[in-house]
């Protein structure tokens, strides 16, 4: 290996390693920021009680008026969510009670499952929330 063959390895392994240390310094290139962007939408959302008006959810489903067994809820019940911050178009949620042999489920209304999927929620999380909040 000649002396300019040399020099040349050692500068091609001197970018390497500034682009290593770009990299871990949080210089980002073109497509880091959408890649960034993704990696933190959930940490961008509203959590149930920042997004849903406890107190109105309560107050609008008679929540302190029910018993406290497991049926609160009639089959078939309508379940109103406010919101405190709209999605979309929706200034509230909708959903059903459904109750079997004691066991309670809230189904959302399917524009109620759009604006929540639109907005990146977990509708199946959200409905786990719902569930802990009204029973």
């Amino acid at each position: 290996m000649g002396y300019s063959e040399y020099y040349k390895k050692e500068e091609q392994k001197m970018n390497l390693a500034k682009k290593y240390k770009q990299l871990f310094e949080g210089k980002l290139r073109s497509n880091d920021g959408r890649l960034l962007e993704d990696a933190y939408a959930d940490e961008r959302l509203l959590p149930f009680d920042k997004l849903v008006d406890i107190d109105e959810l309560y107050k609008v489903n008679d929540v302190e008026k029910r018993g406290e067994d497991e049926y609160m809820y009639e089959d078939g019940e309508e379940i109103t969510i406010p919101l405190l911050t709209p999605l979309g178009n929706e200034k509230e949620l909708m959903a059903t009670a459904d109750v079997d042999a004691g066991i309670t489920l809230f189904s959302l209304f399917s524009s109620s499952i759009k604006a929540l999927e639109d907005a990146g929620y977990d509708t199946a999380e959200f409905t786990e929330e719902l569930k802990e909040y009204l029973m």
